[in-house]
């Protein structure tokens, strides 16, 4: 029988099996709570940053419309949220901490719907199974409120307690029940800085909230609330960045997607993701389609390794997102992923081409309710057809190749980014900026390398620096000295430079971008030659032409004349070819001419 059949199955899993039996591990049996709670935790409570994510969700279901996070020792001494939201009763507050209790769903219809944040009733027990945990909440229209605490597997303590309407959570000691979770988490600082981050983008996804973050009654960002992105992104990054960023809005054709943000030009890249921020539907995601789309919108302006400076917020219909699709919310299915990604494009790409006022950027004509266009599809699916493709020029690698670049005459300037020249050999194309950035890759790379690298700067600068690389920046002090930095902290965000290595003073580098050298210090250190190369290249980058700045004669005549000098003008520092030839032969076979 087909019954029978299955049992003999598990017999024949092993050799001396008794039937019934399942591996070596003992029978099946339903797990404790105690041990079932912390396999939840696990799956919720992976840091200290994701407790912050929850509760500050849950404030924003309770419609807060102000939401202060206050953390110890990185969030794992102590996390604070307090809201002035809804609040609970008593009823509803010793059902919160209860798993799978929920006030977000009623049936199964209401998960699809549902257009809170939090929504599985886990989100409270899991953190109480890990942590020492106490609520205290009242309703605006109570004349009380309860306290609720809650510790491990131990009965909870509910007592009436006069408190301000809204919702304090408070959790302490993260991780003491399970020691081998908190021995891999990293130092304050670096437990920080995840918080830090988050709470900047819920502030962009919800600019009309005020959020305020206090580390060791420091202050370490507070936005206005009053709905404007350039505000918060002035709180969180600078007047630099703020000034410097471009608003942007965009609908599709039938007005179901909307998409509006802020997106700085491509010299605010990063060295990382951390300065991307996309939400749909009130939702920060990590979405690889989105995300790619973003992304290749800064392209080729942008070079590898480098990231946008860029929020998104993307509205949808509610029954084209799924959400229950990871434990932690990150992730989301999408119905017309693919289209909604090719409104990305479009809109960030344009929005950067009305700052460059170039036709160099690419625009369509078409619908853009339809799918997306064939070239940008091919872009996010990566399967593009190389073998219909002509072999493209190749960079050119000869050994007389500085001679020849020396005796090049130029002809012009195509699209304000490309110089156009004729040599013996035949036509060139040079990337006006990939070639000057081969210039000054090598003159930094070379001042790196001197023994007296450090330069006193005439007169000192006060730049700001985000929280808490101010606390790396003292921890590892003795590296950056050694690498020609000296400052003094000024306050809790800024800080005063008085030398700078040489090559860095060289390249006139704005404050802005001598923060993401520090930065990219920090996330390098344990490879200072690593370091040393990409700060090089990194002030290469931000020091050398830019592309779609016109050039006069005389400028192209001393770049061709610098490029000629130096030791490898193949490529720029960061693989990119920076030019690109055509021998007569090719160029009379693509016309169809015999000679």
């Amino acid at each position: 029988m087909e019954g029978a059949d299955g049992v003999r199955g598990l017999n024949h899993l092993g050799p001396g099996r008794k039937t019934g039996e399942v591996g070596a591990l003992g029978a099946i049996r339903v797990l404790p709570p105690s041990v079932s709670d912390q396999i939840a935790a696990g799956e919720v409570v992976e840091r200290p940053a994701s407790v912050v994510k929850e509760l500050v969700e849950n404030s924003l279901d309770a419609r807060a419309q102000s939401i202060q996070i206050e953390v110890r020792g990185g969030g794992k001494d102590a996390i604070r949220v307090q809201d002035d939201g809804l609040g609970m009763d008593e009823d509803d507050l010793a059902l919160a901490v209860r798993r799978h209790a929920t006030s977000k769903l009623r049936t199964l219809d209401d998960l699809v719907a549902s257009p809170s944040l939090g929504f599985r009733g886990e989100a409270l027990a899991a953190i109480a199974a890990v942590s020492q945990l106490t609520i205290s909440s009242r309703p605006p229209n109570s004349a009380s409120g309860f306290s609720l605490c809650l510790a491990g597997q131990g009965p909870p303590d509910l007592r009436a307690q006069a408190l301000a309407p809204g919702t304090t959570v408070e959790v302490s000691n993260l991780f003491y029940s399970v020691p081998a979770r908190l021995k891999h988490l990293k130092s304050d600082a670096g437990e920080l800085s995840p918080i830090q981050q988050l709470i900047v983008q819920l502030a962009l996804a919800y600019p009309d909230i005020r959020f305020r973050l206090t580390s060791e009654q420091r202050s370490l960002f507070e936005s206005p609330g009053q709905g404007d992105l350039i505000e918060i992104m002035l709180a969180a990054y600078g007047r630099h960045v703020a000034e410097a960023c471009l608003p942007l809005e965009y609908h599709s054709a039938d007005g179901s997607v909307h998409i509006l943000g802020v997106v700085a030009p491509p010299e605010f890249s990063r060295s990382g993701r951390q300065a991307e921020t996309v939400v749909v539907n009130g939702r920060i995601i990590h979405n690889w389609t989105l995300r790619s789309a973003l992304e290749q919108a800064y392209r080729p302006e942008l070079r590898d390794g480098r990231f946008p400076f860029a929020c998104l917020r993307v509205s949808l219909p509610g029954d084209r997102l799924d959400p229950n699709v990871h434990p932690q919310k990150l992730e989301v299915r999408i119905e017309g992923e693919r289209q909604i990604a090719a409104l990305i494009y479009r809109a960030v790409r344009e929005t950067l081409a009305r700052e460059a006022n170039s036709e160099a950027f690419w625009k369509d004509g078409g619908d853009d309710g339809a799918s997306p266009a064939p070239h940008i599809q091919a872009r996010l699916d990566q399967d593009l057809d190389m073998h219909a493709r002509e072999e493209a020029p190749k960079a050119l690698c000869a050994p007389g190749l500085t001679s020849e670049i020396a005796r090049l005459r130029p002809l012009g300037q195509w699209q304000h980014k490309y110089i156009v020249a004729e040599g013996d050999q035949g036509l060139y194309l040079i990337d006006q900026h990939a070639a000057h950035e081969r210039v000054y890759f090598e003159r930094f790379r070379k001042k790196f390398d001197e023994a007296k690298f450090s330069q006193l700067l005439l007169v000192p600068r006060s730049v700001r620096v985000s929280i808490p690389l101010d606390e790396t920046l003292e921890s590892h002090r003795r590296e950056l000295e050694r690498a020609g930095f000296d400052w003094t902290m000024l306050s809790s965000d800024t800080i005063l430079l008085r030398a700078l290595p040489a090559a860095l003073q060289e390249a006139a580098l704005s404050d802005e971008q001598l923060v993401d050298i520090l930065e990219g210090f920090y996330q390098n250190r344990e490879h200072a030659w690593s370091y040393t190369m990409d700060a090089a290249a990194m002030a290469a980058c931000k020091a050398s032409v830019k592309a779609f700045r016109p050039l006069t004669v005389d400028e192209i005549f001393e770049l061709l004349s610098q490029l000629a000098g130096a030791e490898d003008p193949r490529s720029c520092p960061h693989g990119r070819p920076t030019l690109l030839h055509f021998s007569m032969e090719e160029v009379d076979r693509r016309f169809g001419r015999k000679g």
